[in-house]
């Protein structure tokens, strides 16, 4: 009796257990999503790197020096398998704004500076990888669609964006 006793206090508490850390597991997702959405919620720190790429590189690889002198050569394949995701072309010389994966090892995202600013000229604002345009009501952030020496076609919220020479 007494065994049975033990054993049935012991299956409870686990289900007790288990129950309390799936309530405890939601609330916290919940505060998540209330802390990624609130409207006054304190800037991320922006990871961007910004360099000049150096011709140190190859059809597997990506070689920048950055602007306190250091060179960061990176691969452009994820651990994943996936590719990194590079805007404008890729020409030694030419500035670069990129972010890194897979800690630090690997290129996620590149965007051709020299280009941008070719064809943009000024406004717009790169944080963590991420292309910023101005617009009236502040700053949209973007998808890029194409870039290149002519043009940048970018993808916002409800506008597509069009700059260059070349307009589609």
């Amino acid at each position: 009796m007494k065994k049975s006793l033990l054993f049935f206090a012991t299956i409870s508490l686990l289900f007790f257990t288990a129950c309390t850390s799936r309530k405890n597991d939601s609330a916290t997702s919940g505060e998540v999503e209330r802390t990624e959405t609130s409207a006054d919620a304190k800037p991320v720190a922006d990871s961007t790197l910004y360099g000049t790429a150096t011709d140190d590189w190859g059809m597997s690889t990506f070689a920048v020096k950055t602007a306190d002198g250091r060179e960061v050569q990176l691969v452009r394949t994820h651990n994943d398998g996936t590719s990194a995701k590079i805007y404008g072309d890729l020409t030694p010389g030419n500035a670069y704004a990129l972010t890194t994966t897979d800690n630090g090892t690997a290129l996620a995202i590149a965007i051709n500076l020299t280009q941008l600013k070719q064809v943009v000229r000024s406004g717009f604002k790169i944080v963590n990888g991420q292309l910023l345009l101005p617009r009236s009501n502040g700053e949209e952030p973007v998808e890029i669609l194409k870039l290149n020496a002519d043009s940048l076609v970018a993808k916002g919220q409800t506008t597509v964006y069009r700059f260059g020479k070349n307009k589609h």
